[in-house]
């Protein structure tokens, strides 16, 4: 009567639970103009002239050819562009947006709408912090010192970068459950921006800027799902022309001539292709447990390849620059 034992044996036993079912691969992309991919082409339409290149030719004071104007002009959001690179297998949700004000309502919505709302395991805001620093502010309303109004403004420019962090506090406490890990950039230095596009007025401070960067670092650092983006070291190792990358079996030195549009602000698709490759490796490196958040985003000769580049392309971007 064995089988009599082993029948009532298995039928005793407990059915085994079931695995609880794998998160979903979702990433946001949040943030403003250099997230949601703003070109300078779009800047034609405020022009009288009809040739858009004698219009770039007027802004910067010296000939431009057609293809560096294409180069150096287009666009692309990081949110298409990760959706091209996923091909479905991963869902992208793109909320970036340009805008210049209201950043706490607008950056607050995006926050909302990807944690809240779409419960998304990984957020990607690259230039969300960057109107929490830079932009307009308030003006004293009695006269001051020059020492004073710098004052004055560092104070302002720091105040809103509190708001910013009470804001990310607010939905590190909501994404609890699905544990959401946020890639967020740190504050660039744009100096060298279109002074048409970002007025002097609107930009902090060397010594500002170091402290909003100083205290973003801080916040993060006790904060083990916020990972910091390095858009400052990155924007300046271009600036310096150090931006050092694999391309292909050779090192390769790249500059801002090479990686931002002619407003010296928004990247093209060469620049694009290097936050992408940063993002890959910052994630790989630091946030393991969301990587499949993450379409597969292949080593920087092949990215650029998908994005509609050449390898081509950068020796001319290189030819123009001289």
């Amino acid at each position: 009567m064995w089988w009599c034992v082993l029948v009532s044996s298995v039928v005793g036993q407990a059915p085994a639970a079931a695995a609880p079912p794998r998160p979903k691969a979702t990433c946001a992309v949040l943030g403003g103009s250099v997230s949601a991919g703003l070109a300078w082409r779009r800047f034609e339409s405020y022009s009288p002239d009809p040739d858009p290149v004698a219009f770039a030719e007027r802004q910067l004071k010296r000939s431009i050819e057609e293809r560096e104007y294409e180069l150096r002009t287009d666009g692309l959001s990081v949110g298409k562009a990760l959706s091209s690179l996923a091909g479905g297998s991963v869902e992208i949700l793109d909320y970036a947006q340009i805008f210049y004000r209201n950043q706490d309502s607008v950056v607050g919505r995006q926050l909302r709408l990807a944690v809240e709302v779409r419960k998304c395991r990984l957020v990607v805001g690259l230039d969300l912090l960057v109107w929490f620093g830079f932009g307009d502010i308030e003006r004293p309303r009695t006269k001051l010192s020059a020492a004073q109004q710098a004052e004055f403004a560092a104070a302002r420019r720091l105040a809103l970068q509190q708001r910013a962090f009470a804001l990310l506090d607010k939905h590190l406490a909501a994404s609890t459950a699905t544990k959401t890990v946020f890639v967020i950039g740190d504050y660039p230095d744009l100096t060298k921006a279109n002074p048409i596009l970002l007025r002097p007025h609107q930009r902090p401070t060397a010594a500002v800027l170091a402290e909003l960067n100083k205290r973003f670092h801080e916040f993060a650092a006790k904060r083990d799902r916020i990972l910091v983006f390095p858009m400052n070291r990155l924007l300046s190792s271009a600036v310096r022309h150090q931006l050092e990358l694999r391309v292909g079996d050779k090192s390769r030195k790249l500059r801002d001539e090479d990686t931002l549009q002619f407003d010296n602000i928004h990247p093209n698709k060469v620049g694009l292709a290097v936050l992408l490759g940063e993002l890959r490796d910052l994630v790989a490196k630091s946030a393991p447990q969301v990587a499949d958040c993450l379409p597969v985003i292949p080593p920087f000769q092949q990215l650029i390849t998908r994005l509609g580049l050449k390898v081509g392309d950068l020796d001319y971007l290189a030819t123009r620059a001289k």
